[in-house]
């Protein structure tokens, strides 16, 4: 079932940088680090989104066809692959389709191909595993909006993702209203200890390190 996340909660979210989300989470929102911004860093389109979720059965791609058919504008797919390194489960044709209906990127948890055309869209943000031009085939299996294990995490549809640089987070609608507050304190936070270093003032002070 989606998570329901309320837009007001989901909307302060916006650009809030996944290693803070990371913090407020204590390092329980991340997904595997194996699953990796296509983009060089700094050329990384923001992911900002709610998770459209399929259960890949690979090679069958029809789960992801079907998913494709569902998204919406400011939706995320989602595609929990098993880490399956040999069949693509997407690539220019299927990204397009997404693209087209508004969808703002994608996470792969498995392979994807036609990463030259990918890398051009910059409002489209893409994360996957693995590259490889071999693809997938039509054939049955998988499953659409359902809660998926996806990089050691589980995501239900209707999940807050977000990714950028350093990686994707998710946030359930319970984790994403209770994380809100500390979130949003940690950013000024580390705003005043950038003014007081900026300042002069002893970065053990700063920090209040104390004696090794």
């Amino acid at each position: 079932m989606p998570s329901n996340l309320n837009d007001e909660i989901f909307s302060k979210w916006r650009n809030i940088p996944t290693s803070i989300i990371a913090d407020a989470a204590k390092g329980e929102a991340h997904l595997s680090p194996a699953i990796r911004p296509l983009r060089p860093a700094g050329q990384q389109p923001y992911l900002f989104g709610r998770a459209v979720t399929v259960q890949c059965a690979p090679p069958g791609i029809n789960a992801v066809i079907q998913g494709l058919a569902t998204l919406r504008p400011g939706d995320v797919l989602v595609l929990a692959a098993g880490g399956n390194n040999s069949d693509t489960m997407t690539g220019d044709i299927f990204a397009g389709a997404a693209r087209r209906a508004g969808c703002v990127g994608l996470v792969c948890d498995g392979a994807i191909r036609d990463v030259g055309e990918l890398a051009k869209w910059d409002d489209f943000s893409v994360f996957a595993r693995w590259i490889t031009p071999h693809a997938g085939v039509v054939q049955k299996g998988g499953a659409v909006n359902v809660p998926v294990k996806i990089g050691g995490k589980i995501i239900a549809p209707g999940d807050l993702v977000v990714g950028d640089d350093d990686g994707v987070v998710v946030l359930g609608r319970l984790d994403a209203e209770r994380l809100l507050p500390w979130a949003l304190e940690k950013i000024q936070l580390e705003k005043d200890w950038i003014k007081a270093l900026e300042r002069g003032v002893p970065i053990l002070d700063v920090f209040s390190v104390p004696p090794v």
